[in-house]
C-alpha cells in the first residue's frame, strides 16, 4: 500500500512543548506514512537530525523576536509569497497530499497558498488565543481569522484552547480535540540520579525543584526566581531547563538576590528524562498555557506539581489530588506552597502516585497519535 506523503511546518523561534509534540508526532507517523519537516530553524532541523525524518531548511523570513521583526516577517512572507506558492506546488507535484501547520505566523501566512495548490491544511493550536487584544500571540486578529477558513480541520490541544477558538468565531466543525500524549522514550535515562546531580553540579543530597519551560515571560521563570527567593529550604537545588530571550536578565536578577549558589541553569537538556529523574517537585508558574507538555511529562514520571491556576493547566491537574495551583503571578502564595510540598514527603509520594496513575489512564501517545491520523483522514 503506497504512504501518505504529509509535511509539516514549523518555524519556531526557540525549542518548546509544541517542538517536542511535532518531533514525537512526526517520529510515529513516519513508521507508516512519509513524512517531510520544513522549516526555517536549525535549532528545529538540529532536534529532527537523529531521527529517520526529512528536513527541508528553508528560509521561511525573520524569526519573530520583536515588534519590527514582526512587521519585518510578515512583509517578507508577502513580497515571497510566490515563490513560498511554487515551493507548495512543488510539494504537491511530489505526491503530497496534506499539510500540518505547527506555528501561528506560519498558519497565517502559508495556508492560503497550500489550499490554493490543492493540499489539504491542517493546523494545531497550541493554547488558548487571547480574545479582545490588538495582537495576540503576534497575530492581528482579522488575519487569523481569515487565514482559518483556508483550515480544513484545526487540532486544539485542550478544551480551553477550542474555547478560545469558538469565541473568535472560528467555525466548531472545524475543531477538534485531541489531547498531546508523551512519548515514553524521552523519558527514559540510563545514569542513575547521582552521576546526573554530579553532572549538573547538584549536591547529591539536595532536594531538586525543577522549572522547566521557555525562558520566555508568557512561562514565568521570573516568577519562579522571585519565589525562591522568599523561599527557606535547607538542602534544596533549584534548576531551570530550556533557553530563551530572559536568560541574561533572569541570571542578573539571581545575582541581585544573592540566591546564585542554589540555583542551576542548565540550558536545553535533550534527554530531559535525566533531568525528571533527579526532580523532586516541579513547578509550573506560566501566565497563559495552552496544554502543558511539561506537566504530562512530569505526571507521567511520578513528579508532584505545582502549577498556576491558568490554561488549560486545571484540565490536566486535579488539585490537591494530582497536584497543587496557585493563584496567577501570586509570588508570596507560590513560594508558601513550594515550601509545604517541599517539606512533606507523604504528601509528594502521594499526590505523584495519583499524577501516574492519572497520566497512563488518560493521556496515552498512542490514542493521540490516532486521533491525528483520524482528523487527517476527515
Amino acid at each position: 500500500m503506497e504512504k501518505t506523503k504529509i509535511a509539516f511546518i514549523s518555524n519556531p523561534v526557540s525549542i518548546g512543548g509544541g517542538e517536542i509534540y511535532l518531533k514525537s508526532l512526526a517520529s510515529a507517523i513516519s513508521e507508516n506514512q512519509e513524512v517531510l519537516v520544513v522549516t526555517g530553524s536549525g535549532q528545529l532541523e538540529k532536534l529532527l537530525s537523529k531521527l529517520n525524518i526529512k528536513v527541508k531548511r528553508i528560509w521561511l523570513g525573520p524569526l519573530v523576536t520583536s515588534k519590527f521583526n514582526l512587521i519585518l516577517h510578515y512583509l517578507v512572507q508577502y513580497v515571497l509569497s510566490p515563490i513560498f506558492f511554487k515551493e507548495f506546488l512543488r510539494l504537491k507535484k511530489e505526491g503530497y497530499t496534506l499539510v500540518h501547520i505547527q506555528t501561528l505566523d506560519e498558519q497565517v501566512a502559508f495556508s492560503r497558498l497550500a489550499k490554493k495548490a490543492g493540499l489539504r491544511v491542517i493546523w494545531t493550536t497550541h493554547g488558548p488565543i487571547r480574545k479582545g487584544t490588538s495582537f495576540f500571540w503576534h497575530i492581528p486578529q482579522n488575519y487569523y481569522l481569515k487565514a482559518a477558513r483556508y483550515a480544513d480541520k484545526i487540532i486544539a490541544v485542550s478544551g480551553s484552547t477550542k474555547s478560545s477558538l469558538l469565541d473568535l468565531g472560528i467555525d466548531k466543525s472545524k475543531i477538534d480535540v485531541v489531547y498531546n500524549g508523551v512519548d515514553s522514550n524521552r523519558l527514559q535515562t540510563e545514569r542513575d540520579k547521582k552521576e546526573i546531580k554530579h553532572s549538573f553540579g547538584i549536591p547529591n543530597d539536595n532536594k531538586v525543584v525543577t522549572f522547566n519551560g521557555r525562558l520566555e515571560p508568557i512561562k514565568g521563570p521570573d516568577l519562579f526566581i522571585e519565589a525562591i527567593s522568599k523561599v527557606s529550604l535547607l538542602n534544596t537545588s533549584f534548576v531551570l531547563v530550556s533557553e530563551g530571550s530572559m536568560l541574561k536578565e533572569l541570571k542578573q536578577r539571581v545575582q541581585d538576590l544573592g540566591i546564585s549558589k542554589k540555583i542551576f541553569f542548565l540550558g536545553y537538556q535533550e534527554y530531559i528524562g535525566e533531568v525528571y529523574s533527579i526532580t523532586d517537585l516541579l513547578v509550573i508558574p506560566s501566565r497563559h498555557e495552552g496544554f502543558s507538555l511539561t506537566a504530562l511529562e512530569a505526571m507521567m514520571r511520578g513528579i508532584p506539581i505545582i502549577a498556576a491556576r491558568v490554561g488549560a493547566l486545571p484540565e490536566i491537574i486535579k488539585e490537591n489530588n494530582t497536584g497543587l495551583f496557585f493563584d496567577k503571578e501570586n509570588i508570596d502564595m507560590l513560594a508558601k506552597t513550594i515550601e509545604q510540598l517541599s517539606n512533606n514527603e507523604e504528601l509528594r509520594k502521594k499526590i505523584g502516585n495519583n499524577a501516574k496513575e492519572y497520566a497512563i489512564n488518560n493521556f496515552s501517545f498512542d490514542k493521540m497519535v490516532e486521533e491525528t491520523l483520524k482528523v487527517y483522514g476527515e
